[in-house]
């Protein structure tokens, strides 16, 4: 293959770690906070799942199904940022993602 030894292929998928810090201000009991989501995910050796599909494909299918099951109806654009805006929807993306061992800890602090 174009002239490259066993030893210069690069094997796929690569062994990857995913850390993610994000930082949201929002309006709760007529005061502002902000809150922390903070998320450390690792490739999967059994499975030969890279991080980065876990946390862009597992929450895209859990959505899917959602949407398939009639859980979650909106006509509109949908941005990810929507689906947290409700609460039952986001306990159930949030149970779906930790039973995939995707665990997103939240943190909010009254500023």
């Amino acid at each position: 293959m174009l002239g490259l030894k066993d030893e210069n292929v690069v094997p796929y998928p690569l062994p990857d770690i995913l850390l993610e810090s994000d930082h949201v201000g929002i309006e709760r009991l007529f005061a502002y906070h902000q809150a922390t989501y903070e998320l450390v995910d690792y490739y999967d050796k059994e499975t030969k799942t890279t991080s980065i599909a876990h946390t862009t494909g597992y929450p895209c299918a859990i959505v899917i199904r959602l949407v398939d099951r009639g859980e979650y109806r909106n006509p509109e654009l949908n941005l990810p940022e929507y689906l947290g805006r409700g609460p039952k929807i986001y306990e159930k993306i949030m149970k779906e993602l930790k039973r995939r061992n995707i665990i997103l800890k939240e943190k909010i602090e009254a500023l």
